[in-house]
């Protein structure tokens, strides 16, 4: 058997659970964790980030079918920057860009049969005057659509007689991110705004700021209502958020979910490491 490719096993399971949990979970303000994401229903992808510090040269991308139909996917760069509301856009290039001169992949088009799941192979290859920074591609695995699949919607015919066959493709693009040099940055939070809504929302208005360095900031976004005498409250909570260089900051609001706040209450807004749990940045405010 190929040692890239294999039926369910517990890799399987593991990613088939987490998906689960993603879905099922509605934590007040919660945004999906970052293990494992979906491509059109069928299709699992782990990791969805990749970061190449200088020690490591090579990682893989797991790919698993969950769908009861064969299905093939295409493998290719996409060039993305993300707005200062934290948005991903995808952008026209003019040739390939540093990271994905550097950066390979194979194999760059795979067909799953259900159950079976498969490695993508990244490798970094660094040029000896690579300059210090971070550099960022976006790998794409689309769908590529069967001749005979059904129509997602048949426009009417024009008046010279042509119907349009409208066809969905789906697919996810996941960050790569190669480091060179000891560039490191220090995420940061602007001031603080709380407002409540004429609808009665409550939202939490900041900045997440990269402060120095040339690096990306990621982790997850928490707000703790603090309870003197008693147990501290989470009460947000959005995971998997990155701000990435050129930008030095992405505006986020924050709605403090079902959760009656009381006004007077002291609440910690803090940046955590996504894995580690490890406090990087952290402010306090009140609520109105």
């Amino acid at each position: 058997m190929n040692p890239t490719r294999g039926t369910l096993n517990s890799l399987t399971r593991t990613l088939l659970l987490a998906l689960s949990l993603c879905l099922g979970t509605g934590l007040l303000a919660q945004a999906p964790p970052p293990l494992p994401k979906a491509v059109g229903g069928d299709l699992l992808v782990a990791p969805t980030r990749l970061v190449f510090d200088a020690k490591l040269r090579s990682a893989q991308l797991t790919l698993l079918n969950t769908g009861s139909a064969p299905a093939t996917y295409r493998l290719t760069y996409i060039r993305m920057e993300m707005n200062p509301k934290g948005e991903l856009k995808e952008v026209p290039s003019e040739g390939p860009s540093v990271a994905e001169e550097i950066i390979r992949y194979a194999p760059q088009q795979i067909t799953l049969e259900p159950g079976v799941q498969q490695t993508v192979r990244i490798l970094v290859r660094r040029p000896a005057d690579l300059a210090e920074g971070e550099y960022r591609a976006h790998l794409l695995i689309r769908a590529v659509p069967k001749e005979d699949a059904a129509p997602a919607e048949v426009d009417p015919k024009e008046p010279n007689g042509v119907a349009i066959k409208l066809t969905p493709v789906y697919g996810v693009s996941i960050p790569i991110i190669v480091r060179q040099g000891d560039t490191p940055t220090t995420p940061g939070f602007s001031p603080v705004v709380v407002a409540r809504e004429a609808d009665g929302r409550t939202l939490v208005k900041f900045a997440l700021q990269r402060l120095g360095g040339k690096e990306s900031v990621f982790g997850n976004v928490q707000i703790t209502q603090l309870n003197p005498g008693a147990k501290d409250v989470r009460v947000a909570e959005w995971r998997g958020i990155a701000v990435y260089p050129p930008l030095p900051e992405r505006t986020m609001e924050i709605p403090l979910g079902g959760l009656q706040v009381p006004s007077g209450s002291k609440l910690r807004l803090t940046f955590v490491h996504p894995e580690r749990g490890s406090v990087l940045a952290e402010t306090q405010f009140i609520a109105p």
